[in-house]
């Protein structure tokens, strides 16, 4: 019974335990972690409330006539309805905002499992990847240090909208509305996530064009893109004339704040960089590298001799991160981009070149999950014939193992988290900000030790 419960209820309490820990800087009722975009999109919420009164719907904000930048139509209104009509109810915005990052992380959970399992109808594959995904420092620093509203909701949904095309391309297509779900959503969240995932799917279509062309594959395609198109036309529509009638004021930062590959893997923090943007990519470099060091380690173990699916699944995402990932840092092929005038328009669209992290995230992290499953599955295999007489205890440490694998997860979440949390808190209905920069790190270690606490976070 004991090994039943353990092979029954581990990985749910893993998510539990991964949802507790990226909300942990959410317990204020008062106030709310303010990054860098906090204000403007607490003002956005305002706008959603003022606009939901006053009996419009759905509310379209232009660009402002004085200010020639990409504000705000890069940046759909629909998911701030959500806190809007909250905060209409209890009046109070920043414990309106703490409320949406628990429901937001809870999704992140919930929708990173069942992409995950969509795929690969196994559990310890999709807790693993929904808890890397949720937990790795570029969604919890954009959450709670940027305050990226569009990009971190846009992320959101990408798992879904990858494994919804896998659905298409390579099962029986019967998720095919995932894609019209997915696809939806990070539009009227971020339009700049929405024109490179438009451009990632276009690649994917061309890649397996012979697939594309099936009947039952185009048909779920052609369907899907249809549908999109019709629930968007509403938005689309008028931001293609702002977009086409205004000169944009884009901001390239991968000439003015270039990152390098030698920044992008300082682990230990071993170096500090003036520029925020450089800094911001160490501190989502730690995990990214971390993983990436055991899916060479294993790849290189089986040297591509391994028959197993989760194998075969894990190394075809792991090549499909790479050529995302390179477009992240300094090197030739990002010289040869910034080169060509048609190319480097197309990549300073994203405005950060920090920005490819979140699209390569997916791919990453269940490549890593996958590789650790096909791992686990051959040291298995060998140990089960040590263990031939006594099932019931192989069963116990296989479990074990697993559970071992996915707390290690969580600790080195938490080890390296500590830098990725925001500014600080402020009241978002008053004036004054508190002087603490508290995060998950910060808070456990208070659990524990207060005066440390108060020493190295308060003063």
């Amino acid at each position: 019974m004991k090994n039943i419960f353990l092979k029954n209820k581990i990985y749910p309490l893993i998510l539990v335990i991964a949802t507790f820990l990226v909300i942990i800087p959410t317990f204020n009722l008062v106030e709310t972690i303010i990054g860098h975009d906090a204000i403007f999109h607490a003002h956005r919420i305002k706008e959603v409330e003022e606009a939901i009164t006053s009996g419009r719907f759905p509310l379209y904000i232009g660009m402002r006539e004085d200010v020639v930048s990409a504000d705000p139509i890069f940046y759909p209104y629909i998911f701030l309805y959500i806190p809007a009509y909250i905060d209409l109810f209890f009046n109070n915005l920043s414990f309106v905002c703490n409320l949406s990052r628990i429901l937001l992380f809870v999704g992140y959970i919930l929708l990173g499992y069942y992409s995950a399992y969509m795929i690969t109808k196994d559990k310890f594959v999709s807790t693993l990847f929904s808890v890397t995904y949720t937990c790795t420092h570029y969604i919890v620093a954009n959450v709670y240090m940027r305050s990226a509203v569009g990009e971190y909701i846009a992320l959101l949904f990408l798992p879904l909208l990858l494994a919804s095309l896998y659905n298409i391309y390579f099962d029986e297509g019967d998720k095919w509305f995932c894609l019209v779900i997915a696809y939806t959503a990070i539009i009227q969240s971020h339009i700049i996530t929405a024109f490179y995932v438009t451009i990632m799917v276009a690649i994917i279509c061309i890649l397996l064009i012979k697939k594309t062309f099936r009947l039952k594959t185009f048909t779920h395609l052609f369907v899907s893109f249809i549908l999109i198109l019709l629930l968007n036309l509403w938005y689309i529509v008028p931001f293609l004339q702002q977009y086409a009638s205004k000169k944009l004021n884009i901001t390239n930062s991968f000439t003015e704040n270039v990152i390098y590959m030698s920044e992008f893997i300082n682990l230990f923090g071993a170096f500090k960089f003036n520029n925020m943007y450089v800094r911001t990519a160490n501190n989502y470099g730690i995990p990214i590298i971390f993983y990436f060091l055991i899916i060479v380690a294993i790849i290189s173990y089986f040297r591509f001799n391994n028959e197993n699916k989760f194998y075969k699944l894990g190394l075809y995402s792991f090549f499909a991160f790479i050529p995302i990932f390179i477009l992240t840092f300094k090197n030739p092929v990002t010289d040869f981009i910034l080169a060509n005038e048609f190319l480097s328009s197309i990549y300073a669209k994203q405005q950060f070149s920090m920005r490819v992290i979140g699209r390569s995230l997916p791919f990453i992290m269940f490549s890593f999950a996958c590789l650790v499953n096909a791992a686990l599955i051959t040291s298995e295999e060998q140990m089960k014939k040590c263990f031939s007489n006594n099932i019931y205890l192989f069963e116990k440490i296989k479990y074990a193992v697993r559970a071992g694998i996915l707390f290690l997860v969580l600790i080195v979440f938490v080890i390296f988290e500590k830098e990725t949390i925001g500014i600080g808190y402020k009241d978002l209905d008053a004036d004054a900000t508190a002087p603490r920069n508290i995060g998950i790190y910060a808070t456990l270690v208070s659990m524990f030790d207060q005066e440390f606490f108060f020493k190295n976070y308060m003063e």
